[in-house]
């Protein structure tokens, strides 16, 4: 067989091939962070969390190999920015965090709800007998709120005109802070409040959740600048099975057994 034979023989096995096999077959490789507080159902630091298992799922789908190291959120997002991390979950949308290079699913000039990660609420936690009110427009305290590190909910606690102490990055620091007099409420992701409510019984005995919840939000992946300058289409594969997954009948039925 001449080289011009081989050459024509060689060009019609490869588009026979199924589509993807003639192309390159090495993992999607990410390195991501996330934030290393108990969150429940969606992180805990001796188990893995919906989140995780929600990422696994994707990893899987894509032939991916993501590296996921749990850190501080604050150094997260820092890593994120410098591109030391490829991605990090999970972020709501924040306007200063994508001018900043944080880059989020857009969908014109908004997020791309359909591929969120998970929806969460935070909500107002206060003693018992309080006069702190809260009734879904505005805000009656009388001292600072507490507010986690680095979460973004402390951008809507200082425009409802509240004075926030985000001086401790742990849910059960800010309970703690809570009960010691130091703050007069405390802004946390609701299930991850409820949670250590449930847990500890001198905060049961002495708090209780503020209805309505402060807001309801949607959490992304997110990826660096420099990542999604590189690799825009395997970021937008991620982000779409994410989607897939989520809406999934098997991980709709982890959600719905997940204890």
């Amino acid at each position: 067989m001449n080289v011009a034979s081989r050459l024509c023989a060689a060009l019609l096995f490869a588009t026979a091939l199924p589509l993807g096999a003639a192309e390159n077959t090495e993992p999607l490789e990410l390195r991501v962070c996330t934030g290393d507080d108990e969150s429940y159902p969606w992180h805990f630091n001796d188990r893995p969390g919906l989140a995780v298992l929600l990422m696994r799922r994707v990893e899987l789908r894509v032939n991916g190999l993501f590296r996921i190291e749990p850190k501080p959120w604050k150094r997260c997002l820092l890593e994120l920015v410098s591109g030391q991390v490829d991605a990090a979950y999970k972020a709501s949308y924040s306007a200063e965090r994508a001018a900043d290079g944080v880059t989020y699913p857009m969908l014109g000039a908004q997020p791309d709800l359909d591929k969120r990660l998970l929806t969460e609420s935070y909500s107002l936690f206060r003693r018992k007998g309080s006069a702190v009110q809260w009734d879904g427009r505005a805000l009656k305290v009388n001292g600072p709120v507490g507010a986690q590190t680095g979460f973004s909910v402390a951008a809507q606690l200082r425009q409802l005109g509240a004075t926030v102490d985000e001086g401790n990055r742990k849910t059960d620091g800010n309970l703690q802070k809570l009960l010691n007099g130091w703050v007069v409420a405390v802004a946390l992701q609701t299930q991850e409040g409820d949670a250590q409510l449930q847990q500890n019984p001198e905060f049961a005995a002495a708090i209780e959740r503020v209805q309505p919840p402060l807001v309801e939000k949607p959490y992304f992946l997110v990826f660096s600048k420099a990542y999604y300058a590189r690799r825009p289409d395997q970021a937008q594969l991620i982000w779409s099975t994410i989607a897939q997954v989520r809406e999934s009948a098997d991980y709709r039925r982890l959600v719905e057994q997940f204890k």
